[in-house]
């Protein structure tokens, strides 16, 4: 059993902690209503860590917002291996199916300070959950929506370069409000379909964009 540490001492209400291996690095990333503009919404936060778990670096907020930051994820890109995609939803707490988010991505290095400028990506309805692969040039990233009346999937490709297009992909046959994110490997999309008789569906699709 190795040495604990303690990496935060002033957090209020941490959440939806994602971790990457970057280089020596282990870059954690995390929502918190530390600091934030409002109560109940929530900035991203980040820390990084050697081998041992100990902390080579103060906590950082990474990217301040007026709107409530969640569900971040961390996705090694490139061939060097130490810099990667973080991409993570913006929206108004418990807001429903008939609002929309916004979905915000950007490179950081292994400290988590952002490389880039983000990037962000209105979405057509309430964002449920998304999943992003990067390859060598290009991340591919699709998100499960909220409609109101239907769920559907979208998907998009960045480079870091320009703005990306959104297509969409799928249309959910059962409840918008009963849908999941789902899961990106490589070409290959897995994501639950709740479907019309309620028995979950588990369903694959293939990207060409």
């Amino acid at each position: 059993i190795g040495q604990e540490h303690e990496l935060t001492s002033n957090s209020l209400e941490p959440t939806e902690l994602t971790l990457l291996r970057l280089g020596q690095r282990v870059l954690l990333v995390w929502s918190d209503s530390l600091g934030a503009a409002r109560p109940g919404h929530g900035d991203l936060h980040a820390i990084s860590l050697d081998e041992s778990a100990a902390p080579v670096s103060a906590e950082r907020r990474v990217a301040p917002s007026e709107l409530h930051s969640h569900s971040p994820s961390i996705v090694a890109w490139g061939q060097r291996g130490d810099t990667a995609l973080l991409g993570w939803l913006e929206s108004e707490p418990n807001s429903t199916g008939s609002g929309s988010s916004s979905l915000f991505l950007t490179e950081v290095d292994a400290e988590g300070r952002i490389v880039t400028a983000a990037t962000e990506v209105s979405l057509p309805g309430q964002a449920r959950g998304f999943s992003a692969h990067c390859g060598e040039d290009i991340c591919r990233v699709v998100a499960s929506l909220d409609r109101g009346d239907r769920g559907e999937l979208w998907g998009l490709g960045f480079s870091g370069r320009g703005a990306p297009t959104l297509r969409p992909l799928a249309v959910l046959e059962g409840p918008a409000s009963q849908s999941i994110a789902p899961l990106l490997l490589g070409d290959h999309v897995f994501y639950v379909d709740p479907s019309k008789n309620g028995v979950p569906l588990l369903r694959r699709i293939t990207l060409e964009f």
